[in-house]
């Protein structure tokens, strides 16, 4: 006997059983997105997101932003077409999957359903695309069959922000040797991707996120192996800071690595230095000179020479202010000494102009200057300036004679004598 009430519950429970096979089915569907990749038919590649279901009611997935689906007949067969409700014909089809699952597609087996194209690789994506060391292969053959000479790789989940399938992976490193124009950029490509890259290098500019459109980039041709390489930034402003990537072009793209930015410096300039002449006796003391400089991170090296030019100097070391602004030099030995600064900064180093002569005499007897021009050491005349270290004598003839010309002013740290003679 049919009772009305057990139909009733009946009824109940197959809609309560096609419910939760519906919120299974849609959860499942809303869980995964997929990558298609390495298609010939290039418009079919790309991020595959849940669509519902097709006409055979099983899931569908559209591709972001373009008008092909992936979806499943229900009965073996998965394809790539652009119809939402028919999975029986499509640009590719794959048989492959074992045990069947019409609910997920399969990664591998992708074969051409019409045409002379690539067939393509599918992978489960996510936020956020980098790639395995995992490959598929792709039927090169376009006949159903597999080529294991052609691998692909993959995307899986990672944080990289990489968002292109099958193009390199080039992290950036640090930027080193920076000077106030040039310094040095570093990548290493740890995956070529689907082919070896064409091109590589840094790109870089004084605003975030620089592309290869900018100019500023260095170009290094292809890449056969894996690997870090440097490159040569050149051009740079002082004092300016610059964003920096690292990037690799293969057929699929290209890859850029991690921003990274760093600010270069000001080279040292000399503004401002000493460079009288002077003249002290033994055991006297000379007036400090002075170097003034601009740029970053300053220090100062002073240098004695015996000829008027600043290099192969002697270096001072640390004596007596040698490695500051100002340096006493010391009449500590007769003879004729001149100095120079170099000035060393983080991007680079300066040279001051050579001082003039710094003369150290002798002290020695009377000294009496004739005007035949002979006279004993102990005494020097500069500028018009007569600088004796004993007692002086001088014959007034040898200002008649031309020996010095105009005023002449007497330094001695003795006596001073004027004869008349």
């Amino acid at each position: 006997m049919h009772h009305p009430e057990n139909h009733y519950r009946m009824k109940n429970l197959y809609k309560l059983i096609t419910l939760l096979m519906f919120i299974t089915l849609s959860t499942n569907l809303l869980a995964t997105d997929y990558m298609v990749s390495g298609a010939g038919t290039t418009a079919v590649n790309g991020t595959y997101t849940p669509d519902g279901t097709n006409g055979y009611g099983y899931p569908r997935w559209k591709l972001a932003g373009g008008s092909y689906y992936l979806h499943s007949d229900g009965g073996g067969t998965r394809v790539i077409n652009t119809n939402p409700d028919y999975a029986g014909m499509g640009c590719y089809r794959n048989t492959t999957q074992s045990p069947f699952d019409p609910n997920t597609p399969p990664f591998t087996g992708w074969q051409i359903n019409m045409g002379d194209r690539d067939a393509p690789t599918i992978a489960e994506a996510g936020p956020g695309l980098s790639y395995s060391s995992d490959t598929f292969t792709e039927s090169s053959a376009h006949d159903g069959s597999i080529d294991n000479s052609q691998p692909v790789t993959i995307a899986t989940n990672n944080p990289k922000s990489q968002t292109t399938v099958g193009t390199p992976i080039v992290p950036t490193q640090a930027v080193t040797n920076i000077t106030a124009i040039t310094a040095t950029g570093n990548g290493n490509i740890t995956d070529l991707g689907v082919s070896n890259p064409t091109q590589y290098g840094v790109v870089w500019c004084t605003s975030t996120n620089p592309t290869l459109d900018l100019t500023t980039k260095t170009t290094q041709g292809e890449k056969t192996s894996t690997g870090a390489f440097t490159s040569s930034i050149t051009g740079l402003t002082a004092n300016t800071t610059y964003y920096v990537k690292a990037y690799a072009t293969n057929s699929l793209g290209t890859g850029y690595g991690e921003e990274v930015s760093f600010t270069n410096c000001t080279a040292p300039t000399i503004t401002g230095q000493s460079t009288a002449a002077q003249t002290q006796c033994l055991g006297g003391t000379f007036a400090a000179i002075t170097v003034t400089a601009t740029g970053d991170g300053l220090s100062y090296q002073w240098y004695s020479n015996t000829t008027a030019s600043i290099s192969e100097g002697t270096s001072l070391e640390a004596s007596n202010g040698a490695q500051t602004i100002s340096y006493t030099p010391q009449a500590t030995t007769t003879g004729t000494l001149y100095y120079y600064c170099e000035v060393t900064g983080t991007c680079g180093t300066a040279t001051s102009a050579v001082s003039g002569a710094f003369v150290t005499l002798e002290a020695g007897g009377n000294i009496t200057i004739s005007n035949d021009a002979s006279s004993p050491a102990g005494w020097s005349i500069a500028g018009g300036v007569l600088t004796a270290c004993s007692d002086v004598t001088i014959n007034v003839g040898v200002i008649t004679a031309g020996l010095v010309s105009g005023n002449l002013t007497v330094q001695a740290t003795n006596n001073i004598t004027i004869d008349a003679a």
